[in-house]
This record gives C-alpha cells, sequence and structure tokens, in this order.
C-alpha cells in the first residue's frame, strides 16, 4: 500500500486538501497535529533554517534570479495563474520576464510578513524568540550577524 492511502481516509490517490500534511505527518510519526499547528511548525522551521543560512552569510541581495529571468522574454507556454484586470485565470505568459523592481519590493514585503530584517533578510530576534529560538538569536548575536 502508498502512503497516501494511511494519509487518506477515502483511498482518494490525490487528497491534496488542507488536511493533507498533517494526515501524512500522523502517518508518519503517529503524533496528531492540526492544520494550524503544522502551518506555525513549518514556519518555525522555515525561520530556523533561514537564521542558520544567514549565519553562513547568506543576504537578501544574493537572492535574485538568473539574469534571462529579468531580460528574455519566454517563448515557449508557461501556463501560471495570473492576476490581470481584476480576475484571476491562467495564461501561458509567453513573452513574460519579471521586473526586477517588483521582485525587490516583493522581497521587502514578504520579509516583513516573515518578521525578517528588510535589509538582510535575516529573522529578527523577535521573531527568533516568538518560536522560542532565543538561543538562536543569541548565536547570530555573538557572531556580529542579528540586524540591530
Amino acid at each position: 500500500p502508498h502512503l497516501v492511502e494511511y494519509a487518506s481516509p477515502t483511498n482518494d490517490p490525490t487528497p491534496a486538501t488542507p488536511d493533507f500534511e498533517p494526515r501524512m505527518y500522523k502517518a508518519v510519526t503517529g503524533l496528531d497535529m492540526s492544520y494550524d499547528e503544522s502551518i506555525e511548525l513549518g514556519k518555525k522551521i522555515f525561520t530556523l533554517d533561514r537564521a542558520i543560512w544567514h549565519m553562513q552569510g547568506r543576504h537578501r541581495d544574493q537572492e535574485v534570479f538568473a539574469e534571462y529571468v529579468y531580460s528574455v522574454p519566454t517563448s515557449a507556454p508557461y501556463p501560471l495563474p495570473v492576476y490581470e484586470n481584476g480576475e484571476w485565470s491562467y495564461s501561458d505568459n509567453l513573452g513574460r520576464v519579471l521586473d526586477r523592481d517588483r521582485f525587490e519590493d516583493v522581497k521587502t514585503r514578504f520579509y516583513t510578513m516573515e518578521g525578517w530584517d528588510e535589509a538582510t533578510g535575516c529573522p529578527t530576534r523577535a521573531t527568533l524568540e516568538s518560536y522560542d529560538l532565543g538561543n538562536v538569536a543569541d548565536a547570530l548575536e555573538k557572531d556580529g550577524k542579528l540586524s540591530a
């Protein structure tokens, strides 16, 4: 039997719902977790991973796409959901390039939403402590890598 069959009460091979990950986690570990708890655990793991990357020298300025993403229009269909004229739809995105300045703005807003320093991309002390990761903030600070 497939793992999905254990996670899905209906044995549906495509149970991609908000309950899927917690059911899969329970199937593997035997531990119960709500969807909201799984989201918070994922955010904690993501924040810890981000802090480790920053400790290793990762910086916001390195988080860019290859030049062709900004300058070479797509010539093959690249279907993605798009929001145009007030409506969501799928588009082949022919001729698409990524706007560099708008991408930088999205990064800034994302970092703010996650509780990371906008200038560096490093999680703030407050964010780390909110996930009971004060020791990680201390290590970053000791190394001179925790933003003020």
